[in-house]
């Protein structure tokens, strides 16, 4: 053993297990009240977390609602390509198939909104498609008067009912690290429930616009808290990206002095939500949704938080039905941090573990570090995570310069 291995040790087991953090299960409330903390919805906010209800815990994938894209309370038709798919003696549609359904269908809902505006009540005679937006939109006096003056736009959001509980036990593996780690960076822990809403705990998500991990941090953020390169993408490491996104949250509202303005900047950036909040003179979200106009402040902005809010929510009701449960996460490993250059090659032989059980651990190592570039010496404080059933062997590991990662 070296000389200074044996210091090390001492606080070289910060885990990211809870049983090792001397916090058990029982010391964590299984369900976190939302009214606990001020996370109000008022409101179109409150519309929207009803609409968003629906969809996580109501409407499978196989459905998809047509909705007004600004008044939540107005879903104008529901398609269950089930029932589609049987009603024509086919099979279930895929993917791009359903999308072309979806777009034939809001096209004609579109023109009938045109309809509207160009003759008023009387385009209810032009058939269903028109009975159908009048019924919805009768509904209240303001959605009326819209629809009358053509001031309405039409979306599809599937459903997500199957998904969600797909997602909520996959997530079992991570929320206790998450929520400690959360409250260690003042951060609500009910706010870890935004990765439903980033990725449903998908540590393989990827998004067109290159946001990447189970936080879906784009790469200009990310570099901000995480190290991103050709051979490393910390954004796809389920615990390194959850400290980033900790402190994220934390520098949104030290900035902006509100929990749900904070998590909206989490989507539409710290100052665009501050240049919205002057611009309506009001650090209320609901003020912000009504009044603010700007190109990038769209659909997916203004229901950001009313996705996390919803999708809260609803894990706490699977979990109060008996739906999922509370796991502790099967799997605790130990974080270490590289002190000098080391290869992979090399920590496979010290920890006497194969590529595939070291590559479950460490997904932000990126794919050549694996084959060709195996021998590569990873730098100075790289983070690597390694199994806690390989804790006898992590002694040998630190002799080769690794050290605490993680304080709490």
């Amino acid at each position: 053993m070296s000389h200074f291995a044996a210091p090390f040790l001492s606080v070289l087991f910060i885990l990211c297990s809870l049983t090792h953090m001397q916090v058990g299960v029982a010391d964590v409330a299984p369900i976190f009240p939302l009214d606990r903390i001020r996370f109000p919805t008022p409101g179109i906010v409150a519309e929207q977390v009803k609409f968003w209800k629906k969809v996580f815990y109501h409407y499978p994938s196989h459905t998809v609602l047509i909705h007004d894209t600004t008044r939540p309370g107005a879903v104008i038709d529901i398609i269950d390509f089930k029932v589609w798919a049987q009603k024509k003696g086919l099979k279930m549609p895929g993917p791009y198939q359903r999308q072309k359904i979806c777009n034939r269908y809001t096209e004609r809902y579109q023109k009938g909104i045109e309809r509207f505006a160009k003759y008023g009540l009387r385009a209810e005679k032009f058939g269903k498609i028109e009975k159908r937006l009048l019924d919805v939109y009768r509904q209240k006096r303001a959605y009326l008067e819209a629809l009358l003056k053509g001031q309405v736009a039409i979306r599809s959001q599937a459903g997500l009912a199957d998904e969600f509980i797909v997602a909520a036990k996959r997530a079992s593996g991570y929320l206790e690290f998450m929520e400690h780690e959360f409250l260690r960076h003042q951060v609500p822990p009910h706010i870890t429930r935004l990765a439903f809403v980033e990725s449903m705990f998908n540590l393989n998500a990827r998004s067109k616009v290159g946001a990447s991990g189970i936080w879906q941090f784009m790469p200009s953020t990310g570099k901000l808290f995480l190290t991103i390169n050709r051979y490393i993408d910390e954004r796809n490491s389920p615990y390194l990206a959850t400290t980033a996104a900790a402190k994220l949250l934390r520098q949104n509202y030290k900035a902006l002095k509100s929990w749900p303005l904070a998590i909206t900047a989490y989507n539409h950036g710290r100052r665009g939500i501050q240049r919205a909040a002057n611009r309506v003179k009001s650090q209320k979200l609901d003020a912000i949704i009504e009044d603010h106009r700007s190109p990038s402040f769209k659909f997916a902005s203004k229901n950001f938080y009313a996705e996390f809010y919803a999708a809260a929510s609803i894990y706490n009701r699977l979990l109060a039905e008996g739906f999922i449960e509370r796991q502790r996460a099967p799997n605790p490993v130990v974080a270490i941090s590289i002190k000098s250059p080391m290869s992979l090659s090399h920590i496979l032989k010290q920890a006497k573990m194969t590529l595939p059980q070291l590559k479950k651990w460490n997904p932000h190592l990126r794919r050549g570090l694996w084959s060709r570039f195996r021998s590569k010496k990873l730098q100075q404080k790289t983070t690597v995570f390694l199994p806690n059933s390989k804790r006898h062997l992590i002694q040998k590991v630190a002799s080769l310069e690794a050290h605490e990662k993680y304080t709490l």
